[in-house]
């Protein structure tokens, strides 16, 4: 992408700004009202790379994609008995409140089982998701974590055996393990709609929104809402409350599923907030200057800025970058320490150098700390070769 105006809408940020905020002011989000936020350019490209990673992983599973409705008949959940779990917390609509907005899709995906007649020598029955949701979230908070507006990734999966439970959660470990991000798994309580086995998915964060206990000892964690006084697994005392932020939980659903082919058999549900969890990546990536993020799904790979005298030359650079990666040529008449400013805000990996002080065809190419500087033709590989 080529710009010559302003369209980021970057902030230079201080330490004591929450990190939410310190997106909004890289150009990555807006809150329009409380819990609802717009996604910017970078934010949507950011988010677009981890889904198609999640994608992928799935599918290396062999598990399917599926589109479910965000409109729901509210009869599904008034079955389900989740109509008046959620209460107040689920949008509904229609003349006679005959409609849900969804926030989860388990009575739509068993509705649709039963639809494609699905039997039981088919099991398991897998299939996700990666959608906007809506919760009606009566006490907004902590950016993008409670939301009335949120994009999820979703899976479930229909099984014979609740010991599938360990399977799945291998692929949600493998996902976390790929987008790089530091987490724990908690056993807890089984509290929350009709769940009998839950593991939660949290990472230490300053946002002091999640507390899971953990054992010292052997360095298992568990959400309950009663204080635990030795671990359940080693029988240690040596137990605290951490500070943490939950990104997802995978679930076995108590209550036995069946259709009219499958008799009493289980469903396994599988979420992961994306949205709350790419600004937990924020608060890991972030430095004074802006954010650190990985090259593979960070929004823009090069940032390329270029004196006056040298722009044409910085041109046939980006034109050859562009062909193969994400770039950025800030064209913008402004200094490059300007925009080099911007390009630490928002995160982009290589910073391409073409200023008065080097050669004609060199340029120099900065990564985090290192600068080191190279000709034209070498940019691309270089940049490839170390991604």
């Amino acid at each position: 992408m080529i710009f010559s105006k302003d369209m980021f809408f970057t902030t230079k940020f201080i330490d004591s700004d929450p990190i939410y905020v310190k997106l909004e002011k890289a150009g990555y989000i807006k809150q329009i009202s409380s819990g609802i936020y717009a996604y910017l350019e970078l934010f949507n490209k950011l988010l677009s790379n981890i889904c198609n990673e999640i994608g992928n992983i799935f599918k290396e599973y062999n598990i399917s994609e599926v589109k479910m409705p965000l409109l729901q008949d509210a009869n599904l959940w008034k079955n389900s008995g989740r109509f008046d779990i959620y209460g107040k917390g689920l949008f509904v609509t229609g003349e006679n409140a005959e409609y849900v907005l969804s926030a989860t899709s388990e009575e739509a995906i068993i509705k649709l089982i039963d639809l494609l007649g699905i039997e039981e020598k088919q099991l398991p029955f897998c299939v996700y998701q990666i959608s906007e949701r809506l919760r009606n979230e009566l006490r907004t908070a902590y950016g993008l974590f409670r939301t009335k507006t949120f994009t999820l990734a979703d899976c479930y999966a229909i099984v014979n055996n609740t010991n599938d439970l360990a399977h799945y959660t291998h692929i949600f470990k493998e996902i976390f393990h790929k987008i790089g991000v530091k987490f724990n798994l908690a056993l807890h309580e089984a509290i929350h709609l009709g769940h009998n086995q839950t593991i939660s998915i949290w990472c230490n964060s300053k946002l002091n929104q999640s507390h899971p206990i953990v054992c010292k000892n052997c360095n298992n964690s568990f959400r309950n809402k009663s204080l635990i006084t030795k671990c359940p697994i080693c029988n240690s005392a040596n137990v605290a409350r951490a500070v943490g932020a939950e990104i997802g939980d995978i679930a076995t659903i108590q209550q036995l599923i069946s259709t009219k082919k499958i008799n009493n058999t289980h469903i396994v549900t599988m979420g992961i907030g994306l949205t709350r969890l790419i600004q937990l990546i924020a608060e890991q990536k972030v430095y004074k200057n802006g954010f650190d993020w990985d090259y593979w799904y960070a929004p823009y790979k090069a940032y390329i800025v270029a004196s006056n005298e040298r722009r044409n030359e910085a041109q046939k650079i980006y034109d050859i970058l562009n062909s193969k990666i994400d770039a950025l040529f800030d064209n913008r008449a402004k200094s490059i320490a300007t925009k080099l400013i911007d390009a630490d805000l928002i995160g982009c990996p290589y910073k391409i150098i073409l200023g008065n002080n080097t050669c004609i065809d060199t340029v120099e190419i900065k990564r985090s700390n290192k600068m080191l500087k190279l000709k034209s033709e070498q940019v691309l590989k270089y940049i490839l070769d170390n991604r």
